[in-house]
């Protein structure tokens, strides 16, 4: 796209939202992606980079879809 190299990875599992209301007793914290959105920052800051990273609950965009999407977004400039 333009002068972006995209990247979506999508899985048809049960999406966020249900997976979080199914662990909500569970007390485990994950930092997975907390860990991969620092990194994106700092090599933003470090580079002057414009790198993202979306998250998206399929469920969301509509209705009887199941699923996450991640899109990873890197600049080409």
């Amino acid at each position: 796209e333009a002068q972006h190299i995209i990247c979506e990875v999508e899985d048809n599992g049960i999406g966020i939202n249900r997976s979080l209301q199914k662990k909500q007793a569970v007390t485990h914290q994950s930092l997975g992606i907390e860990n991969i959105t620092e990194r994106i920052k700092l090599l933003n800051d470090k580079f002057k980079l414009d790198y993202s990273i979306s998250i998206t609950d399929r469920s969301e965009q509509a209705a009887g879809v199941t699923g996450t999407l991640v899109t990873l977004r890197f600049s080409t400039d």
